[in-house]
């Protein structure tokens, strides 16, 4: 399904394409550069000058490593819920709320009519494309975790809220396309958080995906994938992207040759483990997803963001991709 699709769009990719999911480590002079500018010491500007020097030696690290479809890094970006809450009107900030260990969120609150202010990731986009010919992905924040990681104080129900949301993230899903992105993918990592609203859920990623025209991807991590599996099949998308390394490839046991219609994107490196990552090892867990579905559907990434871990741990790990999946295409000969 990828190839095909991908190439109506006119975009070209290999089989098991290798690629990141999104977020990649922040170097220390952004880091710093951020502080400053909470502090008033630089400019948004200046800022923005050194986020993009970050996304720029992102994009030559991801072709220096054999990447074949590219992420900017999200170098401009902090928290992604509470960016993306920060550009949609109708969203106040509120306090800081605890994640998991020692890493916190300031939870938005929908405080009023949730409207889209116009393009606020295209520019973004359009810079990391111009650094290269291979894709780059648009990236967009999905409307259920929008949803379920804020505080809803003005919509009757969370579907409302969630519908709500969806419909003006839609618009900047279509001002990326309108742009020349063709490859649109939707973080939903709060997706199966309650069983009881998977129905809206999907609802809301048809909103955004219906006739859009791109190929549009959905990344759901840290889920019971063996009891989704039935609800993230029917997704209106063109392929999941799912956490596997970490729950052992749980997403796979219920998928058979003949019964999975979507593609995968398949995380083959734990983003919260110590270990590293060798090529060896991503490649046993590349051919064992091999043994369930067909290679014209896999893609290959880690199972989330890499922007937790350090810069050298995030290369190594990309690199092991890289080079599992050179020795995977040799060995079927392509």
């Amino acid at each position: 399904m990828s190839r095909a699709r991908l190439q109506e769009l006119g975009v070209d990719v290999p089989v098991l394409p290798a690629t990141a999911v999104g977020s990649l480590p922040k170097p220390p002079e952004l880091v710093e550069a951020r502080a400053q500018a909470r502090r008033g010491a630089i400019t948004a500007a200046q800022l923005d000058e050194k986020a993009r020097e970050a996304t720029a030696a992102w994009i030559a690290k991801q072709e220096e490593l054999g990447l074949d479809i590219l992420v900017d890094g999200q170098q401009y970006r902090g928290e992604p819920v509470t960016w993306f809450a920060g550009r949609l009107k109708g969203f106040r900030e509120g306090g800081l709320v605890r994640v998991w260990g020692n890493r916190y969120y300031r939870k938005p609150v929908i405080s009023g009519e949730v409207r889209w202010p116009g393009a606020f990731t295209v520019e973004w986009w359009r810079f990391a494309q111009g650094l290269t010919k291979k894709p780059v992905k648009g990236i967009l924040t999905g409307p259920y975790t929008l949803m379920d990681w804020s505080f809803n104080e003005r919509y009757p129900s969370r579907r409302a809220a969630c519908l709500a949301i969806a419909r003006e993230l839609r618009r900047e899903a279509d001002a990326l396309v309108a742009a020349g992105c063709r490859v649109l993918q939707i973080d939903e990592p709060a997706f199966g958080a309650r069983p009881d609203e998977l129905g809206f859920a999907a609802d809301a990623i048809r909103v955004m995906t219906k006739d859009l025209g791109a190929y549009t991807i959905a990344h759901v991590c840290y889920a019971p994938f063996e009891s989704l599996v039935p609800s993230l099949v029917e997704l209106a998308v063109d392929n999941l992207d799912l956490e596997c390394a970490n729950s052992d490839f749980a997403a796979l046991r219920p998928m058979g040759k003949s019964q999975f219609p979507r593609d995968l994107s398949l995380g083959v490196i734990d983003v919260v483990s110590p270990r590293s990552d060798t090529p060896e090892g991503v490649l046993r867990r590349v051919r064992k997803a091999l043994t369930v579905l067909k290679p014209e559907r896999i893609w290959v990434d880690p199972d989330c963001g890499l922007g937790g871990r350090t810069t050298e741990e995030a290369v190594a790990g990309l690199a092991a991709i890289a080079a599992a999946v050179q020795e995977a295409r040799k060995a079927r000969g392509g």
